[in-house]
C-alpha cells in the first residue's frame, strides 16, 4: 500500500481495518469519505478516498449567457462553519476548497454591482474533486466610461460621423487567442470614447460550405471493400459502432465530431491547460455509462443537470449531442486553431485529425474539408488510413476484431471489438 495516494484500490482480504492502519486514518472516517454503512460490504477492486482531499475538493467555474469566464467577480463559498473569500480568476474560477464529506452543502454567494451580496446556489460537495458550473443570463463585458470631450458654446456634435465615419478604420483583426468576447478600448479622432468587442466565430467552420451531400452506394462500398480484400459487412461495421452509419448532422449538415479535451491538452503543449480546463485537461471527458453499455447512476444525474442548465459543453462529460461537440472545438481553436481541429474525431468513421496524413492528405485542413464534402469522401480516406497501417489492414481481412479494435482505437478500446463483431453478424443476417 502506497500511504501518499489519496485513492487506493481494494485488494483481496483487504478490510477496512487494515487500510486504515496503513494509511494513518480511522475505519470511521473511511467509512464517512466513501459512504460506506457496512464495512463488511468491501470488495476487491473497490475504489476507496484515503483522505477528504480526494473527495471533497470543489470550486465554482462562472460564465456569461454567451459562455465566457467572469474574471474578477468577489465571491463567498461558505461550508462547514466557514467562509472562504475571494475574487475568480481570469478564467472564471473560484479557489478550490476542501469540505469535511461529499455530503456537505456548499452555499455559493456572488457580490451584485450595487455591492450587496446575493446567494447564487447551494450545491451538494459531491465525490471527486468537483467543478460546479454558473451560468449568468447576462453577457459581461469588461470595459469603462469615460466622458466625451467639451464642446464650445451651442457646438452640437458632429451627427454625421454615425452614418459615414470620418476616420479611417483599420483592418479586422485574426482571430482572438481568448475564447470569448475581448474589449479594446479606443476613440474617436475627437476623443470621443469607444469599445470595440470582439468575438465572431462565423470564420470558424469554413469548411461548411464544402458540403455536397453525395451519399454511399453499394457500388462505393464494394469497390473500398475491394481495394481492401476484405468484406463489405466487416468496413461497414465500423461505420456501425463509430457514428450509427452517418457521416453527418441532418440538422446542421455539418460532419459529425467529437471534440477530445485530452488530445488537446498534448496537441497544444499543455498551455491551456490551467486557464480553460473544460477544454484542455489531461484527463479525457467523463462517459455516463460503463465499458458494459450500463449508466453510471451518479454520473447521470450530474450531466442530466448540466444539460437542463445549459451548461454541457462547459462540463466534465462527453455529450450526445453535435452543438455541444462543436461549441468546444470553436473555443478551442480560438486557443490553437491547428491543435483544435486535430484533437476531433471526425465523420463516419470517426477518424482523427492528428491523422491527416495517414489519410493521405498533406494538411489537416484539407483533410477536413473532404471528411465536410461527403460520405464518400470519408469512406475515401478510410481506406488510405487502413492501407497504410498493416495491423489494420490484416485485422480487417481476417476479421480479427481484437487486433483491429487495438490498433484502431488503442488499449482503453473498451469493449469495441465485441461491439464490431457484434454488428457485423447483424449485417450479415440483413443480408
Amino acid at each position: 500500500m502506497d500511504p501518499h495516494r489519496d485513492l487506493y484500490t481494494v485488494k483481496k482480504d483487504d478490510t477496512l481495518w487494515k487500510i486504515a492502519k496503513a494509511h494513518n486514518t480511522t475505519v470511521e472516517e473511511l467509512k464517512t469519505l466513501n459512504g460506506i454503512k457496512d464495512a463488511r460490504t468491501l470488495h476487491e477492486g473497490q475504489r476507496i478516498a484515503l483522505h477528504r482531499e480526494a473527495v471533497g475538493g470543489f470550486r465554482v467555474l462562472l460564465l456569461d449567457r454567451d459562455r465566457n469566464p467572469i474574471g474578477e467577480l468577489p465571491y463567498r463559498l461558505v461550508a462547514c462553519n466557514k467562509t472562504y473569500t475571494g475574487k475568480t480568476a481570469k478564467n472564471g474560477e473560484t479557489r478550490r476548497i476542501v469540505t469535511d464529506s461529499p455530503f456537505d452543502m456548499v452555499h455559493i454567494w456572488l457580490q451584485r454591482n450595487d455591492g450587496s451580496w446575493k446567494m447564487a446556489a447551494s450545491v451538494l460537495s459531491g465525490f471527486g474533486d468537483k467543478q460546479t458550473v454558473l451560468v449568468s443570463a447576462h453577457i459581461v463585458v469588461n470595459t469603462r466610461t469615460a466622458p466625451h470631450p467639451a464642446t464650445r458654446a451651442k457646438q452640437q456634435p458632429d451627427t454625421g460621423e454615425r452614418f459615414e465615419p470620418k476616420y479611417k478604420r483599420p483592418p479586422l483583426p485574426g482571430p482572438n487567442k481568448e475564447p470569448g468576447f475581448v474589449p479594446k478600448p479606443t476613440a474617436t479622432p475627437d476623443g470621443r470614447p469607444v469599445t470595440q468587442v470582439d468575438g465572431d466565430h462565423s470564420n470558424l467552420l469554413w469548411f461548411a460550405e464544402k458540403y455536397s451531400g453525395d451519399r454511399l452506394s453499394e457500388k462505393v462500398w464494394s469497390e473500398v471493400a475491394s481495394d481492401l480484400q476484405c468484406e463489405v459487412n466487416a468496413v461497414k461495421a465500423i461505420s456501425k459502432v463509430e457514428s450509427r452509419g452517418e457521416g453527418f448532422d441532418p440538422s446542421t449538415r455539418l460532419p459529425i465530431i467529437l471534440y477530445e479535451r485530452h488530445v488537446f491538452h498534448r496537441l497544444s503543449g499543455k498551455k491551456f491547460s490551467a486557464g480553460h480546463p473544460d477544454l484542455s485537461s489531461e484527463s479525457a471527458y467523463l462517459s455516463i455509462r460503463d465499458s458494459q453499455g450500463n449508466i453510471i447512476v451518479d454520473r447521470k444525474a450530474e450531466y442530466d443537470a448540466a444539460k437542463l442548465h445549459g451548461t454541457l459543453a462547459e462540463s466534465n462529460f462527453y455529450p450526445a449531442e453535435q452543438s455541444v461537440s462543436y461549441k468546444r472545438l470553436k473555443k478551442a481553436m480560438q486557443l490553437d486553431r491547428e491543435a483544435a481541429l486535430k484533437s476531433c474525431s471526425w465523420g463516419m468513421f470517426q477518424v482523427m485529425g492528428f491523422n491527416y496524413a495517414a489519410c493521405g492528405y498533406k494538411t489537416v485542413s484539407a483533410f477536413i474539408e473532404a471528411i465536410a464534402a461527403s460520405e464518400v469522401e470519408q469512406l475515401k480516406a478510410l481506406r488510405a488510413f487502413i492501407l497504410g497501417d498493416k495491423h489494420l489492414l490484416k485485422a480487417i481481412r481476417t476479421k480479427d476484431w481484437l487486433s483491429f479494435a487495438l490498433a484502431y482505437n488503442g488499449p482503453k478500446q473498451k469493449g469495441y471489438d465485441k461491439k464490431m463483431e457484434k454488428e457485423y453478424h447483424l449485417l450479415c443476417k440483413s443480408n
